[in-house]
């Protein structure tokens, strides 16, 4: 799942997809599960899935 794919994936607004989006800001803190290739960012669906479980049951 590319970056565009992973925003859709979490509803984010689209004009929060820029390179100072919520997604970058989270690939720069290392928080998001990802791996690149080349210049470009890819996500694990199964990966991303367990990560929004988490982010949940920690905010509970």
């Amino acid at each position: 799942m590319t970056v565009g794919e992973l925003a859709d994936f979490l509803r984010l607004h689209p004009s929060m997809r820029s390179d100072s989006s919520t997604i970058y800001r989270l690939l720069r803190e290392g928080t998001l599960p990802a791996f690149k290739i080349g210049s470009d960012w890819h996500f694990s669906r199964e990966a991303i899935e367990r990560w929004c479980r988490v982010q949940l049951e920690t905010k509970q």
